[in-house]
């Protein structure tokens, strides 16, 4: 999936997060941009840290040659979900949607959470 509106209702579904609907001035909607924003793509990370106790390992690229994001996520107890992108934001987020599939396809958050 692409980066934009669907990939980001997709992550704050999955995340719990209720959306408002709601647009800024200019018409453009107001929610986290997860796939697009790094500074919102963080809260995603950092979801998962908390939610999931995820390990996460972020590598970007930056040469000519292949530039682009790797994400890997990994829950306890959980096998670990890798995911590629030309951008940080859009691989952070697909390794999460991977992450949830795997897990629990159409689980609330609290059903994503590994056995203790």
């Amino acid at each position: 999936m692409d980066a934009g509106l669907e990939m980001d209702a997709k992550v704050a579904e999955a995340m719990g997060h209720v959306l408002s609907g709601r647009k800024n001035m200019a018409g453009v909607p107001s929610e986290p941009a997860f796939s697009t924003s790094i500074a919102d793509a963080w809260e995603v990370v950092g979801w998962m840290r908390e939610h999931l106790d995820a390990y996460s390992a972020i590598t970007v690229h930056t040469g000519r040659t292949n530039p682009g994001a790797v994400v890997t996520f990994q829950a306890r107890g959980q096998d670990a979900v890798i995911a590629e992108a030309d951008t940080a934001p859009l691989a952070i987020c697909r390794a999460f949607l991977a992450h949830v599939d795997a897990v629990a396809p159409s689980a609330a958050p609290d059903a994503m959470r590994p056995p203790r």
